[in-house]
């Protein structure tokens, strides 16, 4: 009865979800992948947010009120993108697929045997792990522990305001390390639980391992609608999940960097066919996604800026890509310029500490595999190359991001959580699976070409002329 009780809140975050965002996609088995996972993510913020309205109105933070709300999001986002997306039929098939045949076939089995491995090793460690974590119980857990008992939204203030608050208000209020940080993470903990009425932090790891799961689905599916070729969308599936900094975060759960990183990597995603293939769905999806990002973090608005090159496609009718160009060298010359500042009164030895700490992250260390020697190794080989509008627009938001990370961590007094790795990999997190993705994008068109076939099916007026060139 308790598994049930603890499996209903995944099921109504899975359907429910997937229901609501299928309509997105156009159809095929690779849509139906992607709206899995990208349902399951929509799903569980949808069942947070009907936690908080719940609690609002007066409710409780209860499952039951909670699941009828999250229903009725669902039905409501499925009614709106049907109704707005309806004859949205522009490219429903950009590519024609490529049958993976001999090594092909075997490797696209192998890829996908051990994504599916990997996702069930780390739900096994992260369901058999109490909440431990650091920031997990100390601003996350907090919330999520009082709100869950108690089955209302109590108000956390600072440790400094609670100390001058007089007990006999009568008014209950709690404090923590971090009182102001949006509740969506908090209230996704408390949806993992169901309708128990006991705590067990089991819940909350199997959410964030399927979390992971959903990651790899929607990367597949999407590669997959973009390149044709299973190898390909389940390889970079693979490597995605495969990180290692990635899988610590989903075996020891609380910590709110990989939803954060899952979010903004799906929006991504969806930004970047919608790029391609000019689909409404497409884009419906990266907005609503892109609105989600500041509930999780602070930081989660600067990731939402960082699609500004994505906006600018969408708006600018002119060539692109100088622009582009433009954007990137300005945000750059921008943390730059903060950057030299911040020298100019700072200690050299803790400055040259950080550029030390970020060396071995990236390259010594075993937190990202291979995945920054790829990057400048497949930059290198396609410099000369010319990129698509999709592949401009995708590198120059990477490229945004790793700017405003810059400006962050030697542009202010951050530089010293650089020199002792204590955030570093955290914040790097969301730009993880994005760059995966995008080095796929990048190296599809030499697999497709290695594959000895075309990417793209015969040649029509009104798909040309929305695709333009493969990337």
């Amino acid at each position: 009865m308790r598994a049930i009780e603890l499996l209903l809140p995944q099921v109504f975050a899975l359907v429910g979800g997937t229901l609501a965002v299928r309509f997105a996609f156009p159809a095929g088995r690779a849509s139906w992948l992607s709206a899995l996972g990208y349902g399951y993510v929509v799903g569980q913020i949808l069942g947070a947010v009907g936690l908080y309205l719940s609690g609002t109105v007066g409710l409780g933070v209860r499952f039951l009120p909670a699941a009828a709300i999250q229903v009725g999001l669902c039905v409501l986002l499925a009614a709106v993108l049907r109704r707005s997306l309806h004859g949205d039929t522009r490219v429903p098939h950009a590519v024609s697929p490529l049958r993976a045949e001999g090594v092909g076939r075997w490797l696209a089995i192998a890829f996908a045997a051990v994504v599916l491995l990997r996702v069930a090793v780390l739900g096994l460690e992260a369901t058999a792990q109490p909440l431990y974590p650091w920031d997990a119980w100390q601003q996350w857990g907090t919330k999520a522990r009082v709100w869950f008992e108690t089955g209302e939204l109590k108000r956390f203030v600072s440790p400094e305001e609670w100390l001058q608050i007089s007990s006999g208000t009568g008014d209950v209020v709690y404090t923590d390390a971090n009182p102001r940080y949006p509740p969506l993470v908090p209230l996704i903990q408390v949806w993992s639980l169901g309708p128990t009425h006991t705590w067990d932090d089991s819940a909350i790891g199997l959410t964030w391992a399927v979390l992971l799961a959903a990651l790899g689905a929607a990367m597949a599916g999407q590669l997959f609608r973009t390149s044709g070729y299973w190898p390909l969308a389940l390889g970079a599936a693979y490597m995605a999940v495969s990180l290692p900094i990635l899988d610590t975060h989903a075996a020891l759960a609380g910590y709110a960097d990989l939803p954060l990183s899952v979010v903004y990597c799906l929006a991504f995603m969806a930004a970047a066919a919608w790029v391609r293939f000019r689909r409404n769905g497409d884009a419906a999806m990266a907005i609503l996604l892109l609105a989600f990002l500041p509930l999780f973090k602070r930081p989660g608005i600067v990731w939402a800026l960082t699609f500004l090159p994505f906006l600018m496609c969408a708006v600018i009718r002119r060539p692109l890509r100088p622009m582009l160009r433009g954007v990137l060298a300005l945000a750059l010359v921008g943390a730059a310029a903060l950057i030299v500042v911040h020298m100019l009164g700072a200690h050299t030895a803790t400055l040259g500490d950080s550029v030390e700490s970020l060396v071995a992250n990236l390259f010594a260390w075993e937190n990202w595999h291979l995945l920054w020697y790829l990057a400048i190794f497949l930059l290198l080989l396609h410099r000369r190359r010319r990129w698509s509008n999709e592949l401009s627009v995708a590198g120059t938001t990477l490229g945004l991001g790793a700017a405003f990370l810059a400006a962050v961590f030697w542009g202010t007094d951050l530089s010293a959580s650089i020199a002792n790795a204590t955030t570093l990999n955290r914040a790097l997190l969301p730009l993880g699976p994005a760059t995966c993705f995008f080095l796929a994008l990048l190296i599809q068109r030499d697999v497709l070409r290695l594959a000895g076939a075309p990417a793209r099916l015969p040649a029509r007026k009104t798909r040309a002329g929305a695709n333009g060139p493969a990337p």
